[in-house]
């Protein structure tokens, strides 16, 4: 894998999350207030597994996991 860089570029941004700090604790927070205003119990073991994916392959994941919040509740 090469990465090239624009020459006008002037900054480059890292996603580091997770690399400078464990923001894990704070995503599973987030996903549990979540879970409990429509309603559901949050398996903290999904996110756990799933640390590093992106987000929205975890927000589907918990609308399979949870089918009667599926479309009404959680949009899409």
């Amino acid at each position: 894998m090469r990465l090239e860089i624009h020459p006008k570029a002037k900054a480059l941004i890292f996603d580091l999350d997770g690399t400078l700090s464990d923001s894990l604790p704070v995503h599973i927070a987030s996903w549990d207030n979540i879970c409990k205003k429509y309603n559901c119990t949050f398996d903290k073991r999904i996110m756990v597994e799933m640390t590093g994916a992106p987000t929205i392959l975890f927000a589907e994941r918990i609308k399979r996991k949870y089918p009667p919040y599926k479309t009404a509740q959680f949009g899409s």
